[in-house]
């Protein structure tokens, strides 16, 4: 399995966008956030206010599917 972390971090965010501070009296995030919506790339907002970018929406790859770590769900009263 890939050690690849999902999302973008901030260097490559700003590396991406060519927006590495603010302008015009806007944030460097809502500069970022206009640029990512102009180029219609996929985002999130985080408690913070700024983008993140799934990497996998850069990549072209799917998003990768974490494998369960134990057997599917089973209610108490059947397991026994």
């Amino acid at each position: 399995m890939s050690t690849e972390p999902l999302f973008l971090n901030a260097e490559e965010v700003r590396e991406l966008t060519g927006i590495a501070k603010g302008s015009r009296g806007k944030s460097r995030d809502a500069l970022q956030v206009d640029w990512l919506r102009n180029m219609g790339i996929p985002f999130w907002l985080n408690a913070k206010g700024c983008p993140v970018v799934s990497r996998a929406a850069i990549t072209g790859q799917p998003a990768r599917k974490e494998q369960p770590t134990t057997g599917p769900w089973v209610p108490r009263v059947l397991s026994r």
